[in-house]
């Protein structure tokens, strides 16, 4: 009997992310295995029979690893006379929650951060009437009345809820609207560079910057998250820092 054992997407089989390397099912008929259990996808997929003979399967991780994960995880055995499948559920180690922290109205900063500590507390309950260690993402939505969302302090709201079984708190601001008077460049014509005069010449690199950003997500964001990958995002991070540290601005010169 042949077994492959492949860490990687197989497509049209598994959900592949744009951009990611994959094998087809035809490469993996001709490989002559008997059955190919792959990896690095998380999700479960039912058992697929191959073109020809064998089979291949992937059973998803073992432990929820990202907020968007399902909770169902677990195993396949093979009886190989048939073969007969059966799929073995498991119980994760710890828990992924995403929790959502929002208002009709425009609220300050300080009611954001406090119904996040509400919300923070009531996981922790959670996790102790569950016995088990967990992660947390809390996501604001709405629009402020007064501040910016750098308001809400994420330090704030952890020391505001320490517990052991709390591993990792992480409070997401991205969809919390400045304050209708705040001018800020939401209108797709918008030249950012406009908002960054005072940085002279810089304010060019960031308006080629911030296109290249947008046109990076438009084409390769994750289609759950609406964000790119680290990978991604690294060639940005190295592009901005090099251009920033070539740069001389006036306060230096004085």
């Amino acid at each position: 009997m042949k077994v492959l054992m492949l860490h990687g997407f197989v497509a049209n089989y598994n959900e592949v992310p744009p951009g990611d390397s994959s094998v087809n099912l035809d490469q993996l008929a001709s490989s002559g295995a008997d059955y190919v259990f792959t990896g690095h996808y998380h999700k479960r997929c039912e058992p697929r029979r191959l073109n020809g003979s064998g089979w291949v399967a992937t059973p998803g991780s073992t432990e929820i690893y990202d907020f968007a994960e399902e909770p169902e995880k677990g195993f396949y055995l093979v009886d190989t006379e048939g073969p007969k499948w059966t799929w073995v559920p498991i119980e994760p180690l710890h828990i992924m929650q995403q929790a959502k922290v929002g208002s009709q109205r425009d609220m300050d900063p300080k009611w954001y951060e406090s119904e996040a500590i509400k919300m923070l507390r009531g996981f922790i309950d959670e996790l102790h009437s569950l016995r088990k260690q967990g992660y947390i993402r809390i996501k604001l939505e709405g629009t402020l009345k007064e501040g910016w969302p750098t308001d809400v302090s994420e330090d704030r709201i952890r020391e505001a809820a320490r517990d052991p079984l709390l591993l990792w708190v992480d409070v997401d601001t991205l969809e919390l609207n400045l304050p209708p008077s705040v001018a800020r460049p939401m209108a797709e014509n918008t030249d950012v560079a406009e908002y960054f005069r005072d940085f002279g010449s810089f304010a060019e690199d960031i308006r080629e910057i911030h296109g290249h950003v947008r046109e990076a997500l438009e084409e390769e964001a994750s289609t759950k998250t609406g964000l790119l990958t680290a990978t991604q995002r690294e060639q940005f991070i190295t592009d901005w820092i090099h251009r920033f540290e070539a740069k001389t601005f006036k306060e230096a010169k004085a």
